[in-house]
């Protein structure tokens, strides 16, 4: 980190699930390895850190949509260890001066995401049904999200970077689209082509899941000017014509 001008810090075990089977890796990968990437950050003055936070860490909402002011209240070893890591990142400026920024993202997908193992929904239930096997919901599917595209995140990094100012506290970047589960289902279903012979399978609710996310991106517009490109329904679009043409083996590639 010797004379850089800016620390992108993205990397973390992200997954819920694995979460509840490896806590204690999960806390040392995301608040540990945030707290030795600021520490070398300071040590060698970089001038500005870039964090990624998560949706997760304010848990089911308690009102909508979600600002920055609302409770952090994670139900997972997965969104506490957000929490601490994004309350180190506040530390850091706080007691050394710092310039971190604290993206709160939500639910980022697009294409080159991964689509077996701990993938993201979007991906693994566009793999089952293409792969002509029904998507798994685990509960009624009511459970809500807001889902950002890719070509969105990446803007609002490259607003963050590029902002003179420092940006102190955290700032939410999603779409304002609330989107269920079930609804996310049955609109793959039917962009794969398979409306008339597939219907999702249901399973059992899994414990501490977040029943309902949806941004308020009110700062990051008065702050930075940023505004998403892409609605919900245009990225899915985008993701499934990348998936069916990027070809089977070039995906296994990317894991």
């Amino acid at each position: 980190m010797r004379d850089v001008d800016a620390v992108f810090h993205l990397a973390a075990q992200i997954h819920v699930d694995r979460s509840y089977i490896e806590p204690r890796l999960t806390y040392e990968v995301n608040v540990i390895g945030t707290q030795n990437v600021l520490e070398v950050a300071r040590i060698y003055d970089a001038k500005k850190v870039v964090y990624a936070s998560t949706s997760e860490v304010y848990g089911s909402a308690q009102y909508v949509p979600i600002d920055e002011k609302h409770p952090l209240s994670a139900p997972h070893p997965y969104g506490a260890s957000k929490i601490a890591a994004d309350r180190m990142c506040y530390a850091y400026v706080q007691t050394y001066g710092m310039d971190i920024c604290i993206l709160r993202l939500f639910n980022v997908f697009g294409p080159r995401q991964r689509d077996i193992g701990y993938g993201g929904v979007i991906s693994i239930f566009t793999r089952r049904i293409l792969s002509n096997v029904p998507p798994i919901i685990y509960g009624d599917g009511s459970q809500t999200r807001d889902y950002t595209y890719i070509e969105d995140a990446v803007r609002a990094y490259d607003l963050v970077l590029n902002h003179n100012e420092p940006i102190t506290e955290p700032v939410n970047f999603g779409s304002g689209q609330e989107v269920s589960i079930l609804d996310l289902a049955n609109m793959l279903i039917d962009l794969c082509g398979k409306k008339n012979s597939m219907k999702p399978s249901h399973v059992e609710s899994r414990i501490g899941e977040v029943k309902r996310l949806i941004a308020d991106a009110t700062k990051a517009k008065k702050l930075l000017g940023w505004d998403p490109k892409y609605d919900f329904a245009k990225g899915l679009a985008e993701f499934v014509k990348w998936y069916r043409n990027y070809g089977l083996e070039e995906r296994i590639k990317l894991e």
